[in-house]
């Protein structure tokens, strides 16, 4: 499956959620891309909220690759508007995902700490790496347990709807 379907699905899933829990979604780049840094902007009541999405096909489900970091840190870095929530979507198979709704400040904070354990780790020839995708690694991983297993560390975040609400903040 491409990138390209994988991000549409993911999506798809997103806005179907945001539906089922009393938001209307409208997707903000469909065709024009007018937004880059949000996908979704949503409307509840009197309320709108501004998402990001980051999704995760069937072949990396132990972590979701982000893209690289830029002086600006890893979400919200290109001019315009800037996502709230950064929603991450794990497909696993047809019929099974799972949904985490993250603030913009604790998903990037994540990010950029799992980024900055990474570069400081030299490779197995003993050089610095120069450029490394952010990840949020769902998954625990023996040698850098502090920045994976967030699978565990965001349970509270797994379909979290309840927390677009800003009233409910």
């Amino acid at each position: 499956m491409s990138n390209l379907y994988t991000g549409a699905i993911g999506e798809k899933l997103v806005e179907l959620s945001l539906l089922w829990n009393g938001w209307v979604p409208a997707n903000l780049n469909q065709s024009v891309r007018n937004a880059p840094n949000i996908d979704i902007l949503a409307a509840k009541d009197n309320q709108t909220v501004s998402i990001q999405i980051k999704t995760s096909g069937p072949n990396s489900q132990s972590m979701l690759q982000l893209g690289y970091k830029s002086a600006n840190g890893v979400f919200n870095t290109k001019n315009g508007p800037k996502a709230e929530f950064i929603i991450f979507v794990r497909l696993f198979d047809k019929e099974e995902y799972e949904i985490y709704i993250v603030p913009f400040e604790e998903a990037e904070r994540v990010a950029m700490q799992t980024y900055l354990d990474w570069k400081k780790t030299p490779k197995i020839d003993g050089t610095k790496r120069k450029r490394y995708p952010a990840v949020i690694r769902f998954t625990p991983n023996r040698n850098r347990p502090d920045v994976s297993n967030y699978q565990e560390k965001w349970a509270h975040y797994k379909d979290a709807w309840h927390i677009l609400d800003k009233s409910a903040s």
